[in-house]
Protein backbone atom coordinates (compact mmCIF):
# COMPACT_ATOMS: atom_id res chain seq x y z
CA UNK A 1 0.00 0.00 0.00
CA UNK A 2 1.41 3.12 -1.27
CA UNK A 3 0.59 6.87 0.49
CA UNK A 4 -1.60 7.97 -1.94
CA UNK A 5 -3.91 4.85 -1.67
CA UNK A 6 -3.83 5.17 2.25
CA UNK A 7 -4.83 8.73 1.70
CA UNK A 8 -7.48 7.99 -0.41
CA UNK A 9 -8.49 5.19 2.14
CA UNK A 10 -8.57 8.13 5.08
CA UNK A 11 -10.18 10.42 3.00
CA UNK A 12 -13.03 8.12 1.99
CA UNK A 13 -14.06 6.88 5.60
CA UNK A 14 -13.62 10.23 7.21
CA UNK A 15 -16.02 9.47 10.18
CA UNK A 16 -14.17 6.42 10.55
CA UNK A 17 -11.02 7.84 11.02
CA UNK A 18 -11.97 10.46 13.11
CA UNK A 19 -13.75 7.78 15.49
CA UNK A 20 -10.78 5.54 15.48
CA UNK A 21 -8.50 8.77 16.26
CA UNK A 22 -10.58 9.78 19.57
CA UNK A 23 -10.81 6.00 20.46
CA UNK A 24 -6.81 6.03 20.42
CA UNK A 25 -6.50 9.30 22.16
CA UNK A 26 -8.96 7.67 25.17
CA UNK A 27 -6.68 4.71 24.87
CA UNK A 28 -3.62 6.72 25.32
CA UNK A 29 -5.23 8.80 27.69
CA UNK A 30 -5.95 6.22 30.13
CA UNK A 31 -2.58 4.84 30.18
CA UNK A 32 -1.09 8.28 30.97
CA UNK A 33 -2.54 8.01 34.65
CA UNK A 34 0.20 4.60 35.28
CA UNK A 35 3.24 6.67 34.05
CA UNK A 36 5.32 7.26 36.43
CA UNK A 37 6.84 10.46 37.96
CA UNK A 38 10.79 9.99 37.43
CA UNK A 39 12.79 10.85 40.08
CA UNK A 40 16.19 12.21 38.37
CA UNK A 41 18.00 12.02 42.10
CA UNK A 42 21.71 10.43 41.68
CA UNK A 43 20.72 8.26 44.91
CA UNK A 44 18.56 6.26 42.37
CA UNK A 45 21.86 4.65 40.55
CA UNK A 46 23.30 3.85 44.20
CA UNK A 47 22.50 1.88 46.54
CA UNK A 48 22.27 3.65 50.18
CA UNK A 49 25.31 1.55 51.35
CA UNK A 50 27.86 3.19 48.30
CA UNK A 51 30.36 5.08 50.23
CA UNK A 52 29.84 7.41 47.10
CA UNK A 53 26.67 8.08 48.50
CA UNK A 54 27.10 7.89 52.06
CA UNK A 55 30.29 10.53 51.13
CA UNK A 56 27.91 12.77 49.64
CA UNK A 57 25.27 12.54 52.68
CA UNK A 58 28.17 13.93 55.25
CA UNK A 59 29.26 16.66 53.02
CA UNK A 60 25.34 18.14 52.84
CA UNK A 61 25.08 17.41 56.43
CA UNK A 62 28.03 19.48 57.18
CA UNK A 63 27.85 22.37 54.81
CA UNK A 64 23.86 22.15 54.50
CA UNK A 65 21.98 22.78 50.66
CA UNK A 66 21.38 25.57 49.31
CA UNK A 67 19.27 26.93 46.52
CA UNK A 68 19.64 30.12 44.77
CA UNK A 69 17.37 32.67 43.91
CA UNK A 70 18.05 35.64 41.16
CA UNK A 71 16.82 39.45 41.84
CA UNK A 72 16.62 40.72 37.79
CA UNK A 73 17.27 44.59 38.05
CA UNK A 74 15.88 46.34 35.00
CA UNK A 75 15.39 50.44 34.84
CA UNK A 76 13.39 52.12 32.66
CA UNK A 77 15.82 54.14 31.57
CA UNK A 78 17.95 51.60 29.50
CA UNK A 79 20.79 51.60 31.85
CA UNK A 80 22.10 50.38 35.37
CA UNK A 81 24.87 52.75 35.94
CA UNK A 82 22.35 55.86 36.67
CA UNK A 83 23.17 57.16 40.00
CA UNK A 84 19.56 56.55 41.12
CA UNK A 85 19.95 52.98 40.26
CA UNK A 86 22.98 51.90 41.71
CA UNK A 87 21.70 53.36 44.94
CA UNK A 88 18.82 51.28 44.22
CA UNK A 89 21.13 48.40 43.60
CA UNK A 90 22.97 49.04 46.64
CA UNK A 91 20.32 49.22 48.68
CA UNK A 92 18.63 46.19 47.80
CA UNK A 93 21.67 44.17 48.42
CA UNK A 94 21.88 45.12 52.21
CA UNK A 95 18.53 44.07 52.39
CA UNK A 96 18.81 40.72 51.03
CA UNK A 97 21.95 40.27 53.31
CA UNK A 98 19.37 40.87 56.18
CA UNK A 99 16.49 38.05 54.83
CA UNK A 100 16.83 35.28 56.91
CA UNK A 101 18.84 32.17 56.12
CA UNK A 102 20.32 33.99 53.16
CA UNK A 103 23.97 32.89 53.30
CA UNK A 104 25.69 34.78 50.61
CA UNK A 105 24.53 38.08 48.08
CA UNK A 106 26.39 38.72 44.29
CA UNK A 107 25.49 42.15 42.73
CA UNK A 108 27.48 44.55 41.37
CA UNK A 109 27.07 46.56 44.51
CA UNK A 110 29.74 44.25 46.80
CA UNK A 111 31.18 42.98 43.43
CA UNK A 112 35.73 43.53 43.44
CA UNK A 113 37.18 45.42 40.87
CA UNK A 114 40.79 45.32 41.17
CA UNK A 115 43.43 47.69 38.96
CA UNK A 116 47.20 47.60 39.20
CA UNK A 117 48.55 51.42 39.57
CA UNK A 118 52.23 51.24 38.84
CA UNK A 119 53.43 48.67 41.24
CA UNK A 120 50.41 48.18 43.12
CA UNK A 121 47.12 46.08 43.07
CA UNK A 122 44.06 47.92 44.40
CA UNK A 123 41.24 46.04 45.02
CA UNK A 124 37.94 47.58 46.01
CA UNK A 125 34.35 47.62 45.50
CA UNK A 126 32.77 48.39 42.42
CA UNK A 127 30.13 50.44 43.87
CA UNK A 128 30.58 51.74 46.88
CA UNK A 129 28.31 54.97 48.18
CA UNK A 130 26.93 55.31 44.66
CA UNK A 131 24.58 58.73 46.22
CA UNK A 132 28.10 60.31 46.27
CA UNK A 133 29.71 59.09 43.21
CA UNK A 134 29.87 61.56 40.29
CA UNK A 135 29.19 61.31 36.53
CA UNK A 136 32.98 60.41 36.00
CA UNK A 137 32.95 58.08 38.80
CA UNK A 138 29.79 56.30 37.08
CA UNK A 139 31.35 56.30 33.69
CA UNK A 140 34.53 54.44 34.42
CA UNK A 141 32.86 52.08 36.61
CA UNK A 142 30.38 51.19 33.61
CA UNK A 143 33.58 50.56 31.26
CA UNK A 144 35.12 48.15 33.99
CA UNK A 145 32.40 46.37 34.71
CA UNK A 146 30.67 46.17 31.10
CA UNK A 147 33.88 45.95 29.27
CA UNK A 148 34.98 43.04 31.49
CA UNK A 149 32.78 40.51 31.51
CA UNK A 150 31.73 40.52 27.53
CA UNK A 151 33.53 38.71 24.11
CA UNK A 152 32.58 42.23 22.27
CA UNK A 153 32.87 45.80 22.24
CA UNK A 154 29.58 46.82 24.43
CA UNK A 155 30.58 48.80 26.87
CA UNK A 156 27.21 50.85 26.34
CA UNK A 157 24.98 48.26 26.90
CA UNK A 158 24.90 47.71 30.65
CA UNK A 159 20.80 47.67 30.56
CA UNK A 160 19.81 44.99 33.35
CA UNK A 161 21.69 43.65 36.24
CA UNK A 162 21.08 40.65 38.85
CA UNK A 163 21.32 39.90 42.20
CA UNK A 164 22.21 36.35 43.23
CA UNK A 165 21.08 35.30 46.13
CA UNK A 166 21.93 31.51 48.58
CA UNK A 167 19.52 30.41 50.64
CA UNK A 168 20.31 27.55 53.32
CA UNK A 169 17.77 24.69 52.73
CA UNK A 170 16.31 22.96 55.40
CA UNK A 171 16.28 25.78 57.33
CA UNK A 172 13.22 26.79 59.76
CA UNK A 173 10.84 29.46 57.98
CA UNK A 174 8.46 31.55 59.64
CA UNK A 175 5.60 31.32 57.71
CA UNK A 176 2.73 33.63 58.78
CA UNK A 177 0.87 32.87 55.53
CA UNK A 178 -0.31 29.09 55.21
CA UNK A 179 -0.51 29.67 51.32
CA UNK A 180 2.83 30.86 51.25
CA UNK A 181 3.90 27.84 53.12
CA UNK A 182 1.80 25.58 51.00
CA UNK A 183 3.85 27.17 47.63
CA UNK A 184 7.26 27.23 49.86
CA UNK A 185 6.60 23.10 49.99
CA UNK A 186 5.39 22.22 47.07
CA UNK A 187 8.53 24.41 44.85
CA UNK A 188 10.91 22.47 47.82
CA UNK A 189 9.29 19.36 47.19
CA UNK A 190 8.99 19.57 43.43
CA UNK A 191 12.93 20.82 43.28
CA UNK A 192 14.22 18.04 46.10
CA UNK A 193 12.05 15.14 46.38
CA UNK A 194 12.46 13.48 49.67
CA UNK A 195 15.50 15.35 50.82
CA UNK A 196 13.45 18.82 51.01
CA UNK A 197 12.22 19.21 54.86
CA UNK A 198 8.74 20.89 54.75
CA UNK A 199 8.09 24.64 56.61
Amino acid sequence: MNLESCIALIMGRRWLTVLLSLLLMLVLAAGAMFIVNVDVDVRNHFSKNDPHIVALEQLEDTYALSDVALVTVAPRNGTVFTREALVAIEDLTERLWQTPYVTRVDSIANYSHSEGREDELIVERLIDGAGSLGDSDIVNRRTWHCGAHTLINSQETCFVTGLVTARQMGADYPFRDSEARKWFNFYGRTMYGWRFRKA
